[in-house]
């Protein structure tokens, strides 16, 4: 028989509920995930293994999994300083991983504080090279080298809940330095969208693709080749973006998925973030 599961986001800015009841064979609910052994065919990755900027920027990490053979849920957490890193977004809408119990994050008894993602995907389920599992932005807090780690006791399961997982030691390191971040970014004042051309828009670029919300890989509208020219692939960076901070932008004008509109709530954002 088919179980029916909701899928229930919860983050510092993300919180979506209400996702339409989908069939999985392969379901947990947090703390229920078991195993019957590793024959190590999964490893997550963190991207990129190590950047830098400055305090009180926003870097975004990629929490990928490589996986040989189709998998149907996992369970991890992440642990980071919060004395040098805070949360700005938890991002699993561009997740392959359709369904997900748990984006929390809590601060430690100790030192650190924890990311918690448990996530799953019906059958056959999910393989692939670089499968994404969430973007993660922070923001830095003070000058120093900051450390984003996979906590021990992760989990990936195959449709036979075997942990599939091989690797433990999963790490990227954010080295942050003294000085604000380039100016520029809180002062945008038009409504842009595609078709529109200006400095303005070339500043754009320039700060999706400071944020990891690249405008194109190589070529026009990469880091250092943004252009003044608002296209699609500009459009599909506002997207992105706004998508990852949805709690802020787009729920509070009753929208679930982003525009790539350049308006006045997406306008308002950036300059709280004070770029």
């Amino acid at each position: 028989m088919k179980k029916k599961i909701i899928a229930i986001f919860s983050s510092l800015a993300l919180t979506v509920a209400g996702i339409p009841v989908v069939a999985a064979a392969q379901t947990y609910a947090p703390g229920m995930m078991s195993t019957r052994g590793n024959n190590g065919s999964a490893m997550f990755s963190l991207v990129p293994q190590s950047v830098s900027g400055k305090m009180n920027q926003l870097v975004a990490v990629d929490f990928l999994l490589n996986t040989g053979m189709p998998v149907t849920s996992f369970q991890t957490s992440l642990t980071y300083d919060p004395t040098m890193l805070s949360v700005a977004g938890i991002d699993t809408v561009s997740s392959e991983f359709p369904y997900w119990w748990d984006t929390t994050h809590v601060k430690e008894s100790g030192s650190l504080a924890r990311i918690n993602l448990q996530g799953s995907a019906p059958l056959p389920g999910i393989s692939g090279d670089k499968v994404r599992v969430a973007k993660i932005t922070f923001r830095t807090v003070r000058p120093g080298t900051a450390a984003v780690s996979m906590a021990p006791g992760s989990i990936v399961l195959n449709a036979t809940d075997e942990n599939v997982l091989s690797n433990g030691n999963v790490q990227t390191t954010i080295a942050i330095t003294d000085g604000e971040t380039p100016g520029g970014f809180s002062s945008f004042t038009r409504n842009l969208q595609i078709g529109n051309m200006g400095a303005d828009v070339e500043a754009l670029q320039q700060f999706l693709n400071s944020q990891g919300f690249l405008v194109a890989g190589a070529g026009a509208g990469s880091p250092g080749n943004e252009t003044d020219y608002f296209g699609l692939l500009t459009s599909a960076a506002v997207v992105r973006f706004q998508e990852a901070y949805a709690g802020a932008i787009l729920y509070p004008l009753g929208l679930m998925k982003g525009t790539g509109y350049f308006g006045s709530g997406t306008r308002a954002y950036i300059a709280q973030l004070g770029l």
